[in-house]
């Protein structure tokens, strides 16, 4: 680093995953304004790069610029003459919900939304986000019903700027492969299982031989919708989409031919939407 412009020393303090002191990075350099500029521009060719999940702050998981960061996204955004440009946040709450957790991200009801939107929009103007999700009912599951509830009410508090849309969830009956596989196997008789075992275990498979499941219904849907909506009556210039769901690769194309940018935002990753994007933003869980 030692014989590197010092604007390249310090674009490396900011980036750098083992900068973790925000008050010790040093000044940028004045005299290199035009070159920060041309920089930050040049990294426009890139299609993809990484920014972590997390990072602690007040109690408050927040979204840190760290790795091979896009600059010019998340810190000089762009001017739409003389205005910042308008950004909306659609969270496609399932996909987001289970791509975090395959992430291993912990505490995730300790996620702001407001300080991940407001990070994620950089200088541009954070106008909205929208939460889409299924919506227990209350006979199926008293816990979950009550966890769901007290999560979207925090998270509307949180800022006026964040609504919360729900879909339907419809319950599904499916059949239990592994029941059924497990009953095939204590019917060989070439299994040595010792019969109170077997019987033991035939009533378990016997009595869950079929599972219920929840599909959400119109979730999707309302996002598409809304996206196009917006883009159409011309209420935004920038989306930035918490999904990695590929179904949603049509609305980003058309979203873009109406002169919108759409980063696409996520654990999780779509090569199909990491084509079509602007840019497809993978998050990484640093804390």
């Amino acid at each position: 680093m030692a014989g590197r412009p010092a604007f390249f020393r310090y674009v490396h303090a900011i980036v750098g995953c083992r900068s973790r002191d925000l008050t010790a990075l040093p000044s940028a350099p004045a005299d290199q304004t035009t070159t920060r500029r041309q920089w930050l521009t040049s990294r426009s060719a890139d299609r993809s790069f990484n920014v972590p999940v997390g990072g602690c702050a007040g109690g408050l998981y927040l979204p840190q610029v760290c790795g091979h960061a896009h600059l010019g996204l998340l810190v000089c955004g762009s001017m739409a003459g003389n205005q910042p440009e308008r950004v909306a946040l659609f969270i496609d709450g399932s996909n987001w919900y289970h791509s975090l957790r395959d992430a291993r991200v912990g505490n995730l009801r300790r996620l702001s939304y407001s300080r991940i939107s407001q990070k994620l929009s950089g200088d541009r103007r954070w106008i909205e986000t929208r939460y889409y999700i299924g919506a227990l009912k209350q006979h199926w599951d008293h816990t979950a019903y009550a966890a769901q509830r007290a999560f979207l009410s925090l998270l509307q508090r949180e800022d006026p700027r964040i609504t919360v849309h729900l879909g339907r969830l419809e319950q599904r009956v499916h059949e239990n492969p592994l029941a059924a596989a497990l009953l095939a196997a204590l019917n060989d008789p070439r299994l040595p299982v010792p019969e109170p075992a077997r019987q033991h275990l035939a009533s378990l498979a016997a009595a869950h031989r079929s599972v219920q499941t929840l599909k959400e219904k119109a979730v999707d849907i309302m996002l598409a919708r809304d996206v196009l909506e917006l883009a159409a009556d011309d209420r935004l210039d920038v989306v930035f989409l918490l999904s990695a769901d590929g179904d949603f690769t049509p609305v980003v194309q058309t979203t873009r031919r109406r002169g919108k940018k759409v980063y696409v935002a996520s654990p999780g990753w779509s090569s199909q939407l990491q084509r079509v994007a602007t840019r497809f933003i993978r998050l990484e869980r640093h804390w």
